[in-house]
């Protein structure tokens, strides 16, 4: 039986959509950052890496799975082999067009028996379905990260001016507001005000100011020596 096509197309849009911020992050790489040595792992190995397993998994099995020359099979040594040599953007370009024109295919195809079928991969105990919802998280992990503004990206962000900011807002650390913009009529003059009040702290009393223990009315004389 046909999957639904609507559902179909809803999971075409968001992985086609997770590729293509792989490809936007792939080009806008420099040339410098591409194979920086100085960073593990290389970029340009995230992207190739990315891709390999892209077209792993939608080939649905190990045997039959042949990568597109120049790439190989070496990604799936355990000895974690890398290539020879970085790959080039065009040449990744090519193999990210290649698993994209794969997953369409893969999507198009997939029915309502297959979709509840496990996939042929021992090591991702999952239905053919679900692994494409896995698959697609797997594209879209090198495109998040920690930005490093302090190398190559704070260039970038020097030219930028306050033009560039619908809503400014400089504050000293204790809450005043130094500098505020923005394209509402909304003013703070302090921070400290949208901040709930805090709790009065305990004044810790000293220990000639306790109050003394209550006296007892008549005397306990069970754990009196005899």
């Amino acid at each position: 039986m046909q999957m639904d096509t609507t559902f179909r197309a809803i999971v075409w849009r968001q992985f086609g959509a997770a590729i293509d911020m792989l490809e936007n992050a792939m080009l806008a790489c420099p040339g410098e950052l591409w194979s920086n040595s100085s960073e593990r792992p290389e970029f340009w190995y995230l992207v190739y890496h990315t891709l390999f397993f892209l077209d792993l998994y939608l080939t649905g099995s190990l045997e039959r799975f042949a990568p597109p020359a120049p790439f190989t099979r070496d990604e799936l040594d355990p000895a974690g082999l890398l290539p020879e040599r970085p790959y080039t953007k065009d040449e990744l370009q090519t193999y990210l067009e290649h698993g994209r024109k794969k997953c369409r295919a893969a999507i198009d195809a997939l029915t309502d028996e297959s979709g509840r079928q496990r996939c042929g991969f021992e090591w991702v105990d999952l239905t053919v379905a679900e692994l494409l919802l896995y698959i697609m998280r797997h594209v879209q992990h090198p495109v998040s990260g920690d930005v490093d503004l302090k190398s190559d990206l704070r260039e970038r962000f020097r030219n930028i001016t306050e033009e560039y900011f619908d809503d400014i807002l400089i504050a000293s650390s204790a809450g005043e507001v130094l500098l505020q913009k923005n394209v509402s009529a909304l003013r703070i003059t302090n921070l400290n005000a949208l901040l709930p009040p805090k709790a009065p702290e305990k004044k810790e009393q000293k220990e000639d100011e306790k109050d003394p223990p209550p006296k007892k009315a008549f005397q306990d004389t069970s754990q009196s020596p005899m």
